[in-house]
């Protein structure tokens, strides 16, 4: 039970051993055992003369298998957003309003309704630096502003730039928007990107 430093006549007595021996560790059981060493956490361990004390063994890393990338708006839709129960598609090449309403249609969707701040937050943040065409035109009636998916124009919500839409020209008939973020009436040949929008799949 008296521990003794090797390089040293020094008596090591277990009262003045600071608190450091290995919490599983017996005291010597044998005559061979009456050597320590640091371990790893800088505790004192005992182990036999003449050999290294005994290797602790490795702890594997189990690493998680690698789950499959979830798409909420659906297998093969890698380009569309999602947000507030809709999936949203932001062009990378701009056509006239006419073609990117049936570049929407064809990938069973439509241009944007923009009919919540939410929603305009979203697109805004989305599109900043860039004009993008939305589903508002008033193609039919100048000044009747419609929604393609028959949206009442006057019971929703707009952000029209100020001093828009002024028909510039007389033939702005299709809605985008702006760099800044609220919309601007321009001619519907004009070319920009475009916003499709379209429910969760089933």
């Amino acid at each position: 039970g008296c521990w003794k430093n090797k390089t040293s006549t020094q008596a090591i007595t277990g009262q003045l051993l600071p608190p450091l021996w290995q919490l599983n560790v017996q005291q010597a059981s044998g005559p061979c055992h009456f050597c320590t060493s640091l371990a790893p956490e800088r505790c004192w361990e005992n182990h036999l003369v003449g050999m290294s004390p005994a290797r602790r063994p490795m702890i594997p890393l189990i690493f998680p298998p690698l789950l499959s990338p979830v798409f909420p708006c659906g297998p093969g839709s890698r380009e569309w957003e999602y947000f507030d129960g809709k999936c949203y598609y932001f062009s990378l090449t701009r056509m006239s309003w006419y073609k990117a309403k049936a570049q929407c249609e064809e990938m069973h969707s439509q241009l944007a309704v923009i009919n919540s701040y939410a929603k305009q937050n979203f697109v805004m943040f989305r599109t900043r630096n860039e004009r993008f065409w939305i589903g508002l035109t008033d193609e039919n009636s100048e000044g009747e502003w419609e929604w393609i998916d028959g949206t009442d124009y006057r019971t929703t919500f707009t952000f029209w730039k100020e001093g828009e839409p002024n028909n510039s020209g007389s033939n702005e008939d299709c809605a985008h928007v702006w760099i800044s973020g609220k919309w601007n009436d321009v001619y519907c040949t004009y070319e920009c990107y475009y916003v499709c929008e379209k429910p969760l799949p089933n």
